[in-house]
């Protein structure tokens, strides 16, 4: 299996993106709508994507690596 023809390293990484405050809580309240968690909060695709970029700028700036982002969508 291929990722990306040129690619000679993969480094994967993983975060938290999960909300501070636990959402089970608010399915005890009657008075709110039972919304999803991810309906509720920003894209977690643009929350990783972000912090991505900035550990691919340190290796690019420090090894001199050519980097490509991915999240979970891509190649």
């Amino acid at each position: 299996m291929t990722l990306w023809p040129e690619a000679k390293s993969v480094i994967m990484l993983a975060m938290n993106y999960g909300p501070e405050n636990d959402p089970l809580d608010l399915l005890e309240r009657r008075d709110r709508a039972a919304i999803s968690v991810y309906a509720r909060n920003r894209d977690y695709h643009d929350l990783v994507k972000k912090r991505l970029k900035q550990v691919a700028r340190w290796l690019a700036e420090t090894s001199g690596a050519e980097v490509k982002v991915f999240v979970d969508t891509a190649p």
